[in-house]
């Protein structure tokens, strides 16, 4: 039982949560969720009974990985080959991307193939997996939020002490193992919030269901602590939840919106109890600015919402022909820089500057493959919605900053796709 607590939800918590340790000799490339995918693919592999045997899904997310290595170096020496060098990281995205990709693969097959786990708990796995590493990483930054010396003494190691930028934004944001806090980490946190309603309907047993109610004020803390897009994503998409489900009765929907309501304000009054607690008078301007934006609103009754008028401003389209068609990769490298070109926030518009139309369309094909895939499988197996809920949301606040292929949210997303394949083929006996 503890070997098996240790093989899922210890690794699965760090495949989804694993830090950048930024902050050692490793730098950037000391990345626990890249690392640890490398270790499970190896043991996976090893294990495998057909190690060369690859569904035609692996081969498309390969292939489509490979043209996203290739891509960027061809047009990066044809139209700017004075920045070559400066693009690294952006040709070793999408290994990462593949790397993640296939870590899941073999964790969640490897589930699947546990002999020792009864079929009822495979299907539960990866949805507890998940929401219950959502509740720990909260735990994790709420007590970052009320102890300044547990927060330095993991930023120490997961932040980079020459980014002016973190170094200012660690003030106000909580980052739990995963960096700075902001919008990205704010909606993956979400996730788990949203997922509840999965989690609570596989729960059996009465006191871990009202356990489970208690975690959803951790986690609505820690949406807001780190950011304020993760409040928006509950209330525009806890509909969605219960429709993919496939009850969205009215009565279901009240329910779920009261109990939301009475963590939003119950949340927020614990909040200001923490921050008199703290003394620290510097937090507090971020917490109102995210209460604002549900409740603050103009004479005409019009909603005020500073980010929007931000977000109007930039969007700012190519007009040279090369650029509009192919892109040139600096512009993603340069994308989080004090003097980047292009100013713009919103991911599609870097993707495209970046990628041209071409390279845009190679980005974003996986996520709408699993669009597809979601919405036609969606009635096969609660997987497969919930892998229609985090795509649906993940292209949505694509609008607001990059969110594909975001390391945490990524992590998520495969397992959830992956263990709707495997359940899917587990009951015709083919896992």
């Amino acid at each position: 039982m503890v070997l098996r607590f240790f093989k899922y939800y210890f690794v699965g918590f760090f495949l989804i949560f694993g830090p950048v340790l930024n902050g050692t000799p490793l730098g950037p490339y000391g990345d626990v969720i890249f690392l640890l995918s490398l270790v499970i693919i190896f043991f996976g592999a090893l294990t495998s009974k057909k190690i060369g045997s690859f569904s035609k899904e692996q081969v498309f997310f390969t292939a489509v990985s490979l043209l996203l290595i290739i891509y960027p170096m061809v047009t990066s020496l044809l139209f700017d080959p004075g920045h070559f060098k400066d693009n690294i990281q952006v040709y070793l995205k999408p290994v990462r991307i593949l790397i993640t990709y296939l870590g899941c693969y073999y964790f969640v097959k490897n589930i699947y193939n546990d002999k020792n786990t009864k079929t009822e708990s495979k299907v539960k796995y990866v949805f507890n997996i998940i929401y219950y590493s959502v509740v720990i990483h909260a735990i994790i930054m709420c007590t970052q939020f009320l102890s300044p010396a547990f927060r330095d003494a993991i930023y120490q190691y997961t932040t980079n002490p020459d980014d002016i930028r973190s170094i200012f934004s660690l003030n106000f944001r909580m980052g739990g193992l995963v960096g700075i806090g902001g919008a990205t980490l704010s909606v993956f946190q979400s996730i788990g919030f949203l997922l509840f309603p999965f989690v609570q309907s596989q729960t059996k047993v009465k006191w871990v269901k009202i356990l489970n109610i208690s975690f959803q004020f951790l986690i609505f803390i820690s949406m807001i602590i780190c950011g304020r897009s993760g409040i928006v994503a509950v209330f525009l998409f806890f509909p969605l939840v219960e429709i993919l489900k496939g009850k969205a009765v009215l009565a279901i929907l009240l329910k779920y919106m009261l109990l939301y309501i009475t963590i939003f304000f119950v949340g927020y009054a614990l909040l200001m109890v923490a921050l008199e607690f703290i003394g620290d008078d510097s937090l507090g301007g971020p917490l109102f600015r995210s209460f604002d934006i549900l409740i603050q609103s103009k004479e005409a009754g019009t909603y005020q919402n500073e980010t929007q008028d931000l977000l109007a401003d930039m969007l700012l389209f190519p007009t040279d022909f090369v650029t509009i068609i192919f892109g040139n990769p600096f512009y993603f490298t340069n994308a989080s820089s004090f003097d980047r070109v292009v100013t713009s926030d919103i991911g599609y518009i870097i993707y495209w500057w970046a990628f041209g139309i071409i390279g845009f369309f190679l980005y974003h094909i996986t996520y709408f493959y699993l669009l597809f895939k979601g919405f036609v499988k969606r009635k096969v197996n609660r997987y497969y919605a919930a892998c229609l809920l985090v795509t649906i949301i993940t292209l949505f606040f694509q609008t607001k900053e990059m969110f594909i292929f975001a390391r945490v949210g990524f992590s998520m997303h495969m397992l959830l796709y992956f263990s709707a394949i495997f359940q899917d083929k587990y009951k015709m006996n083919q896992v």
